[in-house]
């Protein structure tokens, strides 16, 4: 027998945490919910809780903006 499970979303986790605080008509704490749900996540040590995502970066002088929800480098390719 095989298991199942469910992914949820981390908007989802954060919308329940919310409704059980009684905060849910407010967004003021929602990044710092958002950096708790990756950190719980991340300290899973669990792949399929991680999206894998190609993205351009531009790099200007010595600095770089990264995409919201950056964890990791996996690999990098430099191109003219």
């Amino acid at each position: 027998m095989g298991l199942s499970y469910d992914q949820i979303s981390t908007s989802d986790i954060i919308a329940r945490a919310k409704m059980q605080l009684g905060i849910s008509n407010t967004t003021d704490n929602d990044i710092w919910f958002e950096t708790l749900a990756n950190e719980a996540a991340r300290h899973l040590d669990c792949l399929s809780v991680t999206v894998k995502r190609t993205c351009k970066l531009d790099i200007d002088g010595t600095s770089v903006c990264l995409p919201k929800g950056f964890k990791k480098f996996v690999a990098l390719r430099f191109v003219d």
